[in-house]
């Protein structure tokens, strides 16, 4: 059964993919686009381009890898979270290996949510809706 949503917001949303893997961004930008509810997803190869993106452009979700070049997902949170304007933008962690540390680290910035990798699209969906950004359309 296919989960349709809709932004809680009633209005569209915008995203920004944090990953360095090309390959990666490359599959979830469009994955996250025919969700219908983003209406602009945009990339960024680490910390540092993401920051460079979020200063010119308001995004409602920050997607990104732990592991990046540059500047790591942790890093990049603790760099938002300093930032009055950044401090509203829901974050979301992907990982392939987290320790305890990370979690506790996660939980410290106010992550919102992290996403074991391979990315799992209805396990994403779920996490949006737990984290008030979409609702489930039946």
């Amino acid at each position: 059964m296919v989960m349709n949503l809709k932004p809680l917001k009633g209005q569209l949303l915008s995203v920004l993919i944090v990953e360095d893997e090309d390959d990666l961004r490359d599959i979830l930008i469009p994955m996250l686009q025919d969700l219908e509810i983003f209406s602009f997803v945009v990339g960024a190869v680490d910390g540092k381009d993401a920051m460079m993106k979020l200063t010119n452009q308001k995004f409602d979700l920050v997607l990104t890898d732990l592991k990046l070049p540059k500047l790591g997902g942790l890093d990049l949170a603790r760099q938002m979270k300093r930032i009055t304007s950044m401090k509203d933008i829901t974050v979301m962690l992907m990982s392939g290996s987290l320790t305890v540390d990370d979690v506790n680290e996660c939980k410290e910035l106010g992550i919102s949510a992290v996403i074991a990798k391979p990315f799992n699209l209805d396990k994403f969906k779920t996490l949006l809706i737990e984290n008030k950004i979409a609702r489930k359309v039946t």
